[in-house]
């Protein structure tokens, strides 16, 4: 049997240019690397001396306003000096009617004085003569009632008497009384409210 004889190994070509682009790439990824740290570091310098910082706009000021300027002038001045003022008075008071209506008259003006029992105002008497001539007018009807009621209260009490009538009748009367009595009452009221 033949022993295999012992070859040597032959390298092509294709096997040895993947070593050449092998040893070609770390120099170059150096190269690149070392260029960007350089460029890194140039650029954080020259931001630390304020070269990429905008210097800020100068602004110019406004010149000074032209102001015209002229000589004092002399006068004699007079020694006397006028003011306008107002008087008020120390003492004050509010006057209200106790009666509302319109004003005819006014007794006083702004400013006089006044003494108790001197004329201020006078107030239109027709809605209070109408008032009164309305209370007079109840008061003749309450009256008239009052008449009648008693003339009634009268008559059934003599035929109570009799006993003709019922005390029931009587007792209505006699409430018609009272009812009549109290309506004269009120229109007296009425016009002494009036007056």
């Amino acid at each position: 049997m033949h022993s295999p004889l012992p070859t040597k190994p032959v390298f092509t070509q294709s096997k040895v240019e993947p070593k050449r682009q092998a040893s070609r790439q770390p120099r170059f990824t150096f190269w690149a690397g070392l260029a960007l740290m350089v460029i890194i570091l140039a650029v954080a310098v020259l931001h630390a001396r304020g070269v990429f910082v905008q210097a800020p706009s100068r602004t110019i000021a406004p010149p000074p306003p032209q102001v015209a300027v002229s000589a004092p002038l002399q006068r004699d001045v007079d020694g006397r000096l006028e003011f306008l003022g107002q008087f008020s008075a120390v003492d004050h008071l509010e006057l209200r009617a106790q009666v509302g209506g319109a004003l005819t008259q006014i007794g006083f003006k702004d400013g006089d004085i006044v003494h108790k029992g001197d004329l201020l105002f006078v107030i239109d008497r027709v809605p209070y003569e109408i008032k009164l001539a309305q209370a007079n007018a109840q008061l003749e009807s309450a009256t008239a009632r009052l008449v009648l009621a008693n003339r009634e209260l009268a008559r059934i009490q003599m035929l109570q008497a009799r006993q003709v009538e019922t005390a029931e009748n009587l007792d209505q009367r006699a409430a018609d009384q009272r009812a009549a009595q109290a309506a004269v009452d009120d229109a007296k009221a009425q016009i002494r409210d009036a007056h």
